[in-house]
């Protein structure tokens, strides 16, 4: 299933507390991050982040934020070398490795910019149970004397709780139904839900059906909606995406736009595409993504009914 680290970006620490480069951190003092199993000591002006599994201040320009890839530490690490952080605008400042009794993690800081403003990331990569954990604390540059320090014992001070039963669908903001039996709810990925056939990542599955569903991680207010949502579909990272059908949509009192399209992987096989995306007034956006090599006349429809089926839990 190729697409999965493609859609969600290229984006317990007590095993290590005898390394001298982990703050030293205070039961009390952590907070779990909600969807994920990780806790962490957030600075006193971060609060949690309402797009995000993680912690924000300054409107967005300072993040602390905590996701969970299905991929192992060994594959994916190999995406945060010099030259592959280099192929995507970053620079590597700094890179310690860690190595306790039962896990493995990485110790990063990069330097990239974006819109004008340069930002510094530091990065601990952790290795888990059947995932790697990416604890990511991003601050503007020219503010490293107020947010620096705070950052990088923010993250140092993380801990991961493998024993953490995971309510994924409790943790979300949005409730979607009639996904049952065809797929199973399968990761909260920084509150993107994925949902697959078996409830697991299975690449050599003859069923590669993937659904996703989340919020945007900005606020800001969409105005073209329908080129929004193709540049999205351009963003799946398919070759050769033919558009099926375009419709406007209303979901749960919320306008949007609908996308049926199919595309090709790279290694040639073909995909059948489902994209809805809603618009709230108040800003930002709400993503629906299917994918299947299966019978587009059934699984289209069924993509639709899940996706008409959103409702935020405060409505």
């Amino acid at each position: 299933m190729r697409p999965i680290l493609c859609l969600l970006g290229a984006f317990s620490l007590s095993l290590f507390m005898n390394s001298s480069l982990l703050a030293q951190s205070t039961e009390n003092s952590l907070q779990l991050v909600p969807g994920t199993r990780v806790s962490l000591i957030p600075p006193p002006k971060m609060e949690q982040s309402p797009s995000f599994s993680g912690f924000q201040a300054d409107s967005g320009q300072v993040s602390i934020m905590v996701t969970a890839i299905p991929a192992s530490f060994e594959q994916l690490k190999v995406g945060f070398t010099e030259d592959a952080l280099s192929s995507r605008g970053m620079e590597l400042i700094d890179k310690q490795s860690l190595e306790g009794k039962e896990r493995e993690a990485l110790i990063m800081q990069i330097r990239q910019s974006q819109l004008g403003v340069t930002y510094l990331k530091y990065l601990l990569i952790l290795e888990a149970e059947e995932e790697t954990v990416l604890i990511n604390g991003i601050y503007p540059e020219e503010d490293s004397a107020q947010w620096g320090m705070a950052i990088q014992e923010a993250v140092l001070s993380a801990q991961y709780d493998p024993e953490k039963n995971l309510d994924l669908l409790a943790d979300s903001e949005f409730i979607v139904e009639h996904f049952e039996p065809q797929l199973q709810v399968t990761r909260n990925l920084a509150r993107m839900l994925m949902f697959t056939p078996e409830g697991k990542i299975d690449p050599e599955a003859e069923n590669q059906t993937l659904y996703m569903v989340g919020p945007s991680m900005h606020q800001a207010l969409v105005l073209d909606q329908p080129g929004t949502t193709r540049k999205r579909l351009e963003e799946l990272n398919f070759n050769d995406i033919q558009i099926e059908e375009e419709n406007e949509v209303e979901v749960g009192g919320i306008p949007g736009y609908e996308i049926i399209a199919h595309g090709v992987e790279p290694d040639g096989s073909p995909r059948n595409l489902y994209l809805m995306m809603l618009y709230p007034e108040t800003g930002g956006y709400y993503v629906m993504v299917g994918i299947t090599n299966q019978n587009p006349e059934e699984y289209v429809p069924y993509f639709r009914k899940v996706s008409t089926s959103f409702r935020l839990k405060d409505q």
